[in-house]
């Protein structure tokens, strides 16, 4: 048996270029085996094997919606199958047919015979673990939320008494209560619950201030007025700081980035026109470009998008968005033919080329539609 391949940084570099950039290869008709290995080659290596299991799960979960659930396969119903998939059969079971679900929701072409291949596989480890009893999982003992708070509470106050000890050490303060509970990421709860915990240290310390109480007098006997004082200060700022913490404005979380190949998913367009021998490009190399050139093979217009300033073309659901309605056109061409005859597909040959077209310019909307072919996506 031939020994597998190492794989290294150089093989996962080449797997992604092949898909030009961020977005995974298109697997086509017209070259299937090809594009179907360069797609297997990408998801193999940049894909999760969790996401390419979830990805068959979800290839199944999608048959047995249909019809109200009512379509099986060899006398198995689709929603039985998905059910046993879930709840039973573990992710290492499913990741080499998970890669060729993720080429399908890719809008990737995979042949019937793989696809009655990948069912067959299915319906096997479905038979594998029918039988299989659904493990339940231990369940969690339930904390009530005041313990939990109570819990943190006394958990972050051990660094603030620690800076008390401190104090009684040295008679200064390096400390800061605000910038401890920020960092620990402490909720307004916890921060209430520890300001209550040194409330009565401050009422305590306001009463020895004053002088009037003996046992206090004893009690704090080792500390001068002055530093009596500097300490009272320290605890005020403590439950200070905790009461600013309840009216941070917390920032708002950041949404991920989602990946260009799932940005373009549902967009629509053509894969190929052959009587001018045009091709679209990786719809995924939208995803950020500054310069866009379209062909729709419908209407013989030529459409050209440029990004707004300050903004980067992108794609949402099957259109075009941040686009300059005043330096984006679409022009129609009398003779397609002549116009892609031995053009050199670039940014400035498009350009030039675009020059001599006599007709008048419009404004494109920026829909897509599968009369489209995306000739050329550039930065």
């Amino acid at each position: 048996m031939a020994k597998k391949p190492k794989v290294t940084e150089a093989w996962k570099a080449q797997a992604i270029a092949k898909g030009k950039g961020d977005g995974a290869p298109i697997v086509t008709q017209e070259n299937y085996k090809s594009t179907l290995m360069a797609a297997l080659g990408y998801y193999n290596t940049n894909a999760e094997n969790t996401a390419r299991a979830n990805a068959a799960r979800r290839y199944i979960k999608a048959l047995s919606k249909e019809n109200n659930g009512t379509v099986s396969f060899r006398d198995v119903k689709f929603t039985d199958m998905y059910k046993v998939l879930t709840d039973v059969v573990p992710d290492y079971e499913l990741i080499n047919i998970g890669s060729l679900c993720l080429i399908l929701e890719n809008n990737g072409f995979v042949s019937p015979i793989h696809i009655s291949d990948m069912q067959i596989k299915l319906y096997n480890i479905y038979n594998k673990y029918i039988s299989m009893p659904v493990e339940e999982k231990p369940k969690a003992p339930v904390v009530p939320i005041d313990q939990k708070i109570i819990e943190q509470a006394r958990a972050l106050s051990e660094d603030i008494d620690y800076a008390i000890d401190n104090f009684f050490k040295t008679k200064s303060i390096n400390f800061s209560t605000k910038n401890h509970l920020l960092a620990k990421n402490a909720s307004t709860q916890v921060a209430k619950k520890i300001s209550d915990y040194y409330q009565n240290t401050l009422d305590e310390l306001n009463e020895a201030i004053e002088g009037k109480d003996e046992q206090l007098n004893e009690g704090y006997s080792h500390l001068t007025k002055s530093e009596l004082k500097k300490f009272r200060d320290f605890i005020k700022s403590i439950i200070d700081d905790c009461a600013q913490l309840q009216v941070v404005v917390r920032k708002p979380r950041i949404q991920k980035a989602k990946p260009p190949a799932i940005v373009v998913k549902k967009l629509k367009y053509m894969r190929e026109f052959e009587p001018l021998g045009l091709k679209s490009i990786n719809p995924a190399d939208i995803v950020g470009c500054d310069e866009l050139w379209v062909y729709n093979t419908k209407q013989r217009k030529l459409i050209s998008y440029e990004g707004a300033d300050g903004y980067a073309l992108t794609v949402k659901g099957s259109k075009i968005i941040n686009f300059s309605t005043t330096k984006s056109q679409s022009r129609t061409l009398r003779d397609p033919l002549k116009f892609f005859k031995d053009l050199d597909i670039g940014k400035r040959n498009l350009n030039n080329a675009v020059k001599a077209i006599k007709t008048k310019p419009s404004v494109p909307n920026g829909r897509m539609t599968e009369d489209m072919i995306i000739i050329g996506a550039f930065k």
